[in-house]
């Protein structure tokens, strides 16, 4: 039974980030040591090397388990399986106004908060706050109730963590800027359990009417795109376009964190499992590269991405994902990112001839029959606008609008091994070239009344969009390739 007494507060004092004695740890103590410890600050040069706090009951010695807490780590006791309740709120204020929308709503109760090592003049909204509770929230009660939380104060999710640990306040060595530490006395003292089940309550009531919306996408199945249908942008313009609001919020108040928390959790919620995780890890990188004063890796916000990005799945997909898979993504992305902000090359520049199995498939089948020409262009024999046209010349298979998604598939494929990007002038040279030749394109690859130049000028611009990431390629079936017919693939110009 959880009963133990608001001046019986079981918590874990660690000596430094790397420490894995648990037992030497262990305290008990009261509200008043609690505070106590969070009043001071040390001027430390590495945060990494100041104690840490863990506000939790552990279960008996003998029911602990070794665990890893992130893939690759060391195992360790101190995991979410050995915890049995959480003994103090703790809560990472780490974007502006989130500071004060927790003072207000914790008023009526005993708080004590305190500037985090990130705190600065450019900064100056980084805190911690510690909040009394009368008794313990048992451990599979903790997750509901922190969400409820953090739907009202905009606290950072990572702390949804039951084992995560706090360091204790710290200020960097050298610095003139003074720490800050404000305590309240509430008049309610600690909030009750029976308080915060009434938030948690309201706040899975909140969640499940909106529920529907959000695992239509974490199902996946509504989410892929049909041919011809918009698929899921990462073109690095698509992205800025996405998160305009967030970019504009970056050049006002220059917090990366904050930059990318809105943009993980935007991408997360609405995409899910379909987030490609190593290109949105990119466009945080890039555009903090971009739209900040200072890039992602001068700070500590590249420390704390994997967490935002964990905790954004954690709270947004349900559980319908694979940690271990995530923590591979992540790793992938992270690496990738510090590498392109260095060479400025981007993946996601590289990566935009990327196409579905379908059409990976009717390119294949193209590439057989127009082998020739593809050789000639990847020799250096004929350029871009050569390979559209003599493709769109020669009689074969598919479409106006197949062969100009073969040829940008082609192009832009060959460009991105070479660190080149098929641009806005070659796609305008292209579509002028080829619609001043269309008459010269055999009647079965064009399709109803529409002048030739006209469609060949739209079937050049669908390819562009397609390669640059805007959509899917659009391509027939494979069936339809062999028996050589002119059908209308969806979205062509009629």
């Amino acid at each position: 039974m959880l009963d133990a007494l608001s001046d019986d507060i079981h918590f874990l004092v660690l000596r430094h980030q790397a420490d894995t004695d648990i037992e030497s740890g262990l305290r008990n103590g009261t509200w008043e040591a609690i505070c106590t410890l969070l009043s001071k600050h040390s001027r430390v040069a590495d945060k990494r090397h100041a104690p840490r706090l863990l506000p939790v009951k552990f279960k008996q010695r003998d029911l602990w388990q070794l665990s890893r807490q992130r893939q690759g780590a060391e195992p360790s006791y101190r995991n979410d399986g050995n915890i049995e309740a959480v003994t103090v709120l703790v809560m990472d204020l780490d974007v502006p106004g989130a500071k004060e929308k927790a003072t207000e709503f914790f008023r009526d109760f005993d708080y004590i908060l305190h500037s985090t090592y990130s705190y600065s003049p450019e900064a100056p909204y980084k805190f911690r706050m510690a909040v009394r509770l009368q008794e313990p929230v048992p451990f599979d009660e903790w997750g509901s109730v922190y969400d409820a939380i953090a739907e009202q104060v905009d606290s950072d999710r990572q702390c949804r963590n039951p084992s995560r640990v706090y360091s204790l306040p710290t200020a960097p060595a050298g610095s003139n800027v003074s720490p800050v530490v404000e305590r309240n006395h509430g008049r309610s003292g600690g909030v009750s359990l029976q308080l915060l089940r009434s938030w948690a309550t309201a706040h899975e009531t909140r969640r499940h009417r909106s529920a529907p919306v959000e695992r239509v996408h974490f199902g996946g199945d509504d989410a892929t795109p049909e041919p011809g249908e918009v698929a899921i942008p990462y073109s690095y313009s698509a992205l800025q376009k996405r998160h305009k609001g967030s970019i504009d919020t970056l050049r006002q108040d220059d917090s990366r964190h904050f930059f990318a928390l809105r943009v993980a959790r935007a991408e997360i919620s609405r995409f899910g499992s379909k987030t490609n995780v190593p290109l949105l890890i990119e466009f945080i990188y890039r555009a903090s590269y971009d739209h900040s004063s200072k890039p992602i890796t001068a700070g500590n916000t590249g420390e704390e991405l994997p967490d935002i990005i964990e905790s954004a799945f954690l709270k947004y997909n349900d559980g319908a994902y694979d940690p271990v898979a995530l923590q591979r993504q992540i790793n992938s992305g992270m690496a990738t990112a510090v590498q392109s902000q260095t060479s400025g090359i981007w993946q996601m520049d590289l990566q935009r001839w990327h196409a579905s199995d379908k059409a990976n498939s009717a390119f294949d089948q193209m590439s057989q029959h127009y082998r020739e020409s593809v050789l000639k262009y990847r020799a250096g024999e004929i350029s871009a606008v050569g390979l559209f046209s003599s493709i769109l010349v020669e009689r074969g298979p598919g479409n106006v609008v197949s062969r100009c998604q073969f040829c940008a598939h082609t192009v832009a494929k060959t460009f991105s091994a070479q660190g080149k990007i098929l641009g806005d002038e070659v796609i305008r040279l292209v579509a002028d070239h080829c619609a001043a030749h269309a008459e010269e394109i055999p009647p079965t690859a064009l399709s109803g009344s529409c002048p030739p130049s006209v469609q060949v000028r739209a079937a050049v611009l669908l390819a562009a969009k397609a390669a640059a990431g805007e959509m899917e390629f659009i391509v027939p079936d494979i069936a339809e390739l062999k028996n050589n017919e002119p059908v209308l693939s969806p979205g062509e110009p009629a």
